[in-house]
């Protein structure tokens, strides 16, 4: 992944209609757990469904690795459907395709 270092280095990311319904998923999910946790939103996770909710979905790096960790968790896990489990995986490859390195945000721990 891309490391930003001056401004966004935002990168259009093209979904098949099941990987778009994967990455809806596991954003909504992560927007769920943080309300029933009574927590703050992530960001990201608003970010990630405005932009699939737009049809031409583009992502910052720091949004892609985010996407990125929570489809491989989702992926990792023993109840997720084996189709959606490869539609994660292949997104991640994707994502791993577009962006270069870990966001400079990420590697300093925000």
């Amino acid at each position: 992944m891309v490391a930003a270092t001056h401004g966004r280095r935002d990168r259009r990311i093209d979904f098949t209609r099941s990987e778009e319904w994967v990455v809806h998923h596991v954003a909504v999910e992560e927007l769920e757990r943080a309300r029933s946790e009574s927590t703050r939103p992530a960001w990201w996770a608003t970010a990630v469904l405005e932009e699939i909710e737009s049809g031409e979905p583009s992502l910052s790096p720091f949004e892609a690795w985010r996407l990125r960790h929570a489809l491989a968790q989702y992926a990792g896990n023993d109840h997720t459907p084996q189709r959606d489990a490869d539609a994660a995986t292949t997104v991640v490859d994707r994502l791993d395709g577009a962006f270069e390195a870990t966001p400079v945000a990420a590697e300093a721990g925000d």
